[in-house]
């Protein structure tokens, strides 16, 4: 499990954009997947355009080595 937490760098962007800057390497594909199965904002579930905002919590259910 990966918490981050948005930063004013990390503002006003969309969650599938941010995701495919932290996760460099992974395809498109995968960032979708990872949006629809094991990724919350604040607790609840998001989807692909939504915008962050300065404070959200963004955890990502994933392990370190699939990281």
């Amino acid at each position: 499990m990966i918490r981050i937490t948005i930063t004013e760098n990390e503002e006003n962007q969309r969650l599938d954009r941010f995701l495919k800057k932290y996760f460099r390497n992974a395809p498109l594909s995968y960032i979708y997947k990872l949006i629809r199965k094991s990724v919350k904002i604040n607790g609840r579930r998001a989807g692909i355009e939504t915008m962050l905002a300065l404070g959200d919590e963004l955890i990502v259910y994933v392990s370190e080595e699939e990281a």
